[in-house]
C-alpha cells in the first residue's frame, strides 16, 4: 500500500522550461561559449549542473558558469510556473492522507524560491535540494533520505518524474515509478520503462487508489 509520494520538481510539478533554458543560455553567452539549441540541450536536462555544463561547455569554468546560472534563476523566480494540475492534485492527495516530498537536483537558493513562489511549500512535507544530499539523482540516496524522513518503507513509496534521471533514481532505490509525459522528457519517458505512465498529474490519484 502506497503511503508516500516522492515528486521530482522541475518538469513534474513546476513548468520551469524558461527558467532553466534561459539560465543556461544566459550563462553560456555571458562567458563566451556557444549557446546550444534547446533541442540539443534537452537530452541533458535533469542531470546535475556539473554534468549539464560538461555537456554544453566541456572546457568551461564550471564554478563561474554555475554562479551565473544560479544568480539568473534567483533574479527571475517568475519564470517558474506551477502546472495546472499540480495544486489540485496535491491538495486532493494531502486530504487523502498521503505523505509527499519533493526531490530535486536544483540548488536550494533558486529551488526554494520557486517552491514558495508557486505555493508548493504549503502542500509538500519537505523538499530535498542538492545541498541536502551527498549524491544526486539518479543515485538512490535522495530517495533513501526522503523515506527515512517520511518514516515509510520503500514498498510504501512511489517516485514521480519526467526524466530518465527520476525513473532510474526510483529503480535504483527499489521503489515503483511513474513517468509523466508533459515534462522535459515528453513521451520519451516511456522508453525508460517506468511502472506507470500518465499524461496528466490528475491521473495520479487513480493509480494510487487503484
Amino acid at each position: 500500500m502506497i503511503k508516500g509520494i516522492l515528486f521530482d520538481i522541475d518538469g513534474t510539478l513546476l513548468n520551469t522550461t524558461e527558467l532553466i533554458y534561459q539560465a543556461f543560455e544566459h550563462s553560456l553567452k555571458t562567458h563566451g561559449h556557444n549557446v546550444l539549441s534547446r533541442e540539443k540541450m534537452a537530452g541533458s536536462i535533469g542531470k546535475s549542473l556539473e554534468n549539464c555544463y560538461l555537456d554544453f561547455a566541456p572546457n568551461g569554468d564550471f564554478i563561474l558558469l554555475w554562479k551565473t546560472h544560479n544568480e539568473f534563476q534567483i533574479k527571475n523566480p517568475h519564470l517558474a510556473e506551477v502546472f495546472p494540475d499540480s495544486i489540485p492534485t496535491l491538495k486532493k492527495l494531502k486530504k487523502l492522507g498521503f505523505k509527499m516530498a519533493g526531490i530535486t537536483n536544483r540548488g536550494k537558493a533558486s529551488g526554494s524560491l520557486s517552491i514558495k513562489h508557486t505555493g508548493l511549500d504549503k502542500l509538500l512535507d519537505f523538499v530535498l535540494y542538492r545541498e541536502d544530499v551527498k549524491k544526486l539523482k539518479p543515485d538512490p540516496e535522495p530517495i533513501f533520505q526522503a523515506l527515512k524522513m517520511l518514516k515509510i518503507q520503500k514498498d510504501e513509496a512511489i517516485m514521480v518524474g519526467d526524466s530518465f534521471i527520476d525513473i532510474e533514481c526510483g529503480r535504483n532505490a527499489g521503489v515503483k515509478t511513474i513517468g509523466v509525459t508533459y515534462g522535459f522528457g515528453g513521451k520519451h519517458v516511456k522508453k525508460f520503462r517506468p511502472d506507470f505512465v500518465i499524461d496528466r498529474l490528475l491521473e495520479l490519484s487513480g493509480i494510487l487508489m487503484g
